[in-house]
């Protein structure tokens, strides 16, 4: 049962979790139209980058991160570690500090919806009958993901979830594959969500990960096609950025379907997972080109950091000194803001991590998940690594 996991791999999956992360931050960006002296075409021109960027890359990069928890989840219970350890660690590294974050956006976004502005508190708030729940929702997603400043944060439950179910997915990845993924292609595509996992297509891309890892499939055997996927990929994103302008007949649009907890639409159950598989294969395959870069090592240990932290500091920049000293009301210069925002968060993470070192290692052991220790090396970090985000 025992699989190494190779050096080639090792860093493969250390400079994707890099570059899936940093893509995941721009569907988090808010959404801002452009000024109106902005020429025309450029307004257009990078309309349609945005939206690549937001519907293609950044929610294609889920299922690379959620397959490679489960790859390593596998690779960590082949050694011989024990399931109970293991999801207590995981709670400590993945749940505790998802808990604290959403604590700390609460925290500051509480008052300023009291005393200065309205907030997405304020807006769920209005929008449910039960508040109490709603609360717990945006801190502990016991039900669901409330929409706002936490959202982002669901994942780290997610992949907790599959790390508690995993035992049942291994045993029907052995017993009943075919029903096993037929079953979790039906949740994804009906939209049929749970309280296990509110996000189907996390549980299926974990459950792809442990069954490559079970069967030991060749990871490096797509590579050859990267054309072809990026071509598939690009070809896949701009029929939903062609949904969204309307392009297609409205016919289409209205061809719905809801019945109990299931539905279906073409958007969200047909070319939603075609732009996420193909940008998977893609983003696994161009990696291989980034594996063991410098910057890649220097960023790996902030990563985690950088995604739990990248919401509150995009906000917390944008509107206390971008859009006041730089852009002004009219925010001409937000496609400046919006490519940048990756690189604005992880530069916030670093300095977080050089403070958080220094002052206080208990408090950076507890918001980062335990993962600003020095790294004992590729199969080290991999091993301590497995199964989180």
């Amino acid at each position: 049962m025992k699989r190494n996991i190779e050096p080639d791999i090792s860093q493969r999956i250390e400079a994707a979790r890099v570059l899936c992360i940093a893509a995941m931050m721009f569907v988090h960006v808010r959404h801002y139209e452009p000024a109106a002296g902005l020429a025309a075409a450029s307004a257009v021109g990078f309309d349609l980058l945005e939206n690549f960027l937001r519907d293609g890359v950044s929610r294609a990069s889920v299922g690379p991160l959620s397959m490679i928890s489960g790859f390593l989840l596998w690779a960590t219970l082949a050694k011989g570690a024990k399931l109970p350890d293991l999801i207590q660690r995981r709670f400590f590294s993945i749940y505790v500090p998802m808990i604290i974050w959403a604590l700390i956006t609460l925290a500051v976004y509480t008052p300023i919806s009291m005393f200065i502005a309205p907030t997405f508190l304020d807006r769920g708030l209005a929008e449910t009958t039960n508040p109490v729940l709603y609360l717990l929702n945006t801190v502990f997603f016991i039900t669901q993901a409330p929409e706002g400043a936490t959202v982002h944060l669901a994942f780290l439950r997610d992949i907790f979830m599959c790390v508690v179910i995993s035992p049942l997915l291994l045993k029907l990845i052995r017993v009943a594959p075919i029903l096993l993924f037929t079953v979790l292609v039906a949740l994804l595509i009906l939209k049929i969500n749970s309280i296990i996992v509110l996000r189907p297509l996390i549980l299926l891309s974990f459950a792809i990960g442990l069954f490559l890892a079970e069967k030991r499939v060749n990871l490096s055997a797509a590579d050859r096609y990267l054309p072809l996927w990026a071509a598939l990929f690009a070809a896949s994103s701009m029929l939903i950025i062609g949904w969204d302008k309307g392009v297609f007949p409205k016919a289409m649009h209205e061809l719905t379907f809801a019945a109990g907890p299931m539905s279906f639409d073409i958007k969200t159950s047909v070319l939603a997972p075609l732009v996420r598989l193909t940008g998977s294969l893609l983003i696994w395959t161009a990696v291989a080109r980034l594996a063991g870069s410098a910057w890649i090592m220097q960023l790996r240990p902030v990563t985690f950091l950088a995604y739990c932290s990248h919401v509150l500091a995009l906000t917390v920049i944008y509107y206390a000194i971008w859009r006041p000293l730089v852009a002004g009301p009219e925010d001409a210069f937000y496609p400046v803001w919006f490519l940048m925002a990756p690189a604005v968060s992880f530069a916030v993470a670093m300095a977080l991590f050089t403070v958080l070192k220094r002052i206080s290692p208990t408090l950076a052991a507890m918001l980062s998940g335990n993962r600003l220790e020095p790294s004992a090396g590729r199969a080290g970090s991999l091993k301590r690594d497995t199964g989180q985000a």
